[in-house]
């Protein structure tokens, strides 16, 4: 009898033990939105951590990640900033009167931000980065062909023509105004010497797509595509986004809002740094003679 009244109370200490023990791991994600930088991350993939991991060698104060669903079960003292990882954890906290640096997002200005506490790094490679990796690659290129539609973002197109026009090229632009339009201005792009894609939703579509690839392929014309994926495609080239520097370009922007920089004075950023990707396969058929400097650091496709 004495021993099963022990094991009782031993039981019941142990049940204590586990409760305060599941209180002080909530508590500890409850008190978590108290602390300086909130990750927020639309989902949890590679990508994503790799954003991660680049913001948390850069900024100085402790962050703390969480998915977007769990924004609103969050209490306690609010953080200092959000910074988000997709356009759903965008969407999340961006009218919590908190400041918030976003990254991996596209057209974030068609999200409602403007006036808000927001900042951050458009899903864009620099236009400067991009003219100055096409150099490398096709150092003769002078005129570059672009296709366009009216709902491009303005920054966008007005920050390639300035970059272009720095680095020495001419851009011939044609806007149109449905994939089909985009279609009938490629095959006109025959007085270029390469063509630059754009991230607009009319020229990127999956028909666009292969009809550039086989325009390019015909008429010896290089494409400079968006990603990597384009690369495997069939585009000569692209500036792809590098998670881990795209996380430490965010990093060092969230730094700022905490050394008191107010968000919304702190202008929207492309992404400075990338990786650069090369088609083999295309340039050899293409008869193009890429340094090789170039090549050493490229990721190649199409051996």
């Amino acid at each position: 009898m004495h021993t099963k009244s022990i094991d009782k109370k031993l039981g019941h200490f142990l049940a204590l033990v586990l409760i305060i023990s599941c209180v002080c791991v909530f508590g500890t994600e409850v008190n978590a939105y108290g602390v300086g930088v909130v990750i927020v991350e639309s989902k949890d993939t590679e990508v994503s951590r790799n954003i991660i991991s680049g913001i948390e060698s850069i900024i100085m104060s402790k962050a703390f990640v969480i998915d977007a669903d769990a924004v609103g079960t969050l209490a306690g003292p609010k953080p200092k900033a959000f910074i988000t990882i997709g356009s759903e954890a965008l969407i999340a906290v961006k009218n919590l009167g908190v400041p918030v640096i976003f990254s991996a997002t596209a057209h974030p200005r068609s999200l409602g931000i403007e006036g808000g506490q927001i900042t951050g790094v458009d899903f864009f490679i620099s236009p400067d980065t991009q003219f100055d990796q096409i150099r490398a690659v096709l150092p003769k290129a002078l005129r570059v062909g672009i296709v366009y539609s009216p709902y491009l973002s303005d920054y966008i197109l007005d920050s390639v023509k300035e970059a272009a026009e720095d680095k020495g090229f001419v851009i011939i632009s044609r806007v149109v105004k449905s994939p089909e339009e985009a279609v009938l201005a490629i095959n006109k792009m025959t007085d270029v010497d390469v063509i630059l894609m754009l991230p607009d939703v009319a020229v990127t579509t999956l028909d666009m797509v292969k009809h550039l690839m086989v325009f390019s392929v015909d008429h010896k014309i290089p494409v400079v595509g968006l990603s990597e994926k384009y690369v495997e495609k069939g585009a000569l080239m692209a500036v792809g986004i590098n998670a881990r520097l795209l996380g430490q370009q965010i990093g060092k922007l969230t730094n700022r809002v905490l050394f008191g920089e107010k968000a919304s004075s702190i202008p929207i950023e492309p992404v400075k740094d990338g990786s650069l990707y090369i088609n083999a396969g295309i340039a050899k058929n293409f008869n193009l003679q890429i340094l090789h400097e170039v090549l050493k650091r490229a990721n190649l496709y199409g051996f």
